[in-house]
């Protein structure tokens, strides 16, 4: 996995403002990400495992624990720009979800960071990603920013990609037109 290590500045946007913003397609992109980010926990789980009777000066780390990993969905509350809820937790999110309480907001910013070390014993190569969707009124942005070429990060971007693409109609107008 060398080309893995391979330090690079990415910082990605992609515009998506002419996408309307339904609650179905918000769930999805939720759901993904909960999904991804879980499945990021349990690498770092097993690489942990693994690595458990292993001499440390000699532990090969793909995914080493960091102290940059989280996911946050914040939501902005209409009448005030400050956020008014925030979920790092699936459960709550769908509960607040199917009860309606995520409609007539302001907006919502979905932060997935997922921070880890590769390398052996101390050598250690810090791996710093972060993917941010922004959905305000008039402004839908989703950012990647990575400090290394990793094909797995390419993949979870190109997932969010595909769902802001798909699960979300578009809606043309005089603000925000894109063919």
């Amino acid at each position: 996995m060398p080309e893995q290590n391979v330090l690079a500045n990415i910082d990605n946007t992609y515009d998506y403002s002419n996408i309307l913003v339904v609650p179905e397609g918000i769930m999805y992109l939720v759901e993904y990400c909960f999904s991804v980010y879980t499945g990021f926990l349990k690498l770092i789980e097993d690489n942990m495992e693994k690595n458990k009777n292993v001499n440390p000066a000699e532990a090969v780390y793909d995914y080493k624990k960091g102290y940059n990993d989280r996911l946050e969905i914040n939501i902005r509350q209409k009448l005030n720009d400050s956020f008014g809820f925030t979920y790092t937790d699936i459960h709550a999110f769908k509960k607040d979800y199917d009860e309606g309480k995520l409609l007539n907001i302001g907006g919502i910013k979905i932060t997935l960071q997922l921070g880890f070390g590769r390398g052996v014993g101390e050598n250690i190569d810090i791996h710093e990603n972060i993917f941010t969707i922004s959905f305000l009124p008039y402004s839908i942005v989703f950012n990647r920013k990575s400090n290394h070429k990793d094909l797995n990060m390419d993949k979870i971007e190109q997932g969010i990609i595909n769902t802001l693409s798909t699960k979300f109609p578009v809606g043309n107008s005089i603000f925000c037109y894109k063919k």
